[in-house]
């Protein structure tokens, strides 16, 4: 299981992204976080298989209007046990 630090640039705070984000994980048995960031970008970090990380973000890409995104492989000292909203 690989972490995946993310950044979501665009149309992504006050749009439900969060939640969204959330339930696709959930759906995906991924693992983390998600949280919006002051400057208007979110950020979420996704344990799980490389094939889970690559459709999360498949499926985001098509609900939002995402014009950049920085994805970072991290190794954490955290284990999440389920994906939550921060």
């Amino acid at each position: 299981m690989k972490s995946y630090k993310t950044l979501f640039y665009g149309r992504v705070q006050g749009v439900g992204f969060r939640a969204t984000c959330a339930k696709l994980a959930n759906r995906l048995g991924i693992h983390g976080y998600v949280k919006n960031l002051d400057d208007g970008s979110v950020e979420a970090v996704f344990q799980c298989s490389e094939d889970a990380f690559f459709k999360i973000i498949e499926k985001l890409k098509n609900i939002f209007e995402i014009e950049n995104i920085e994805v970072e492989e991290v190794n954490l000292d955290e284990n999440f046990s389920s994906f939550e909203i921060r």
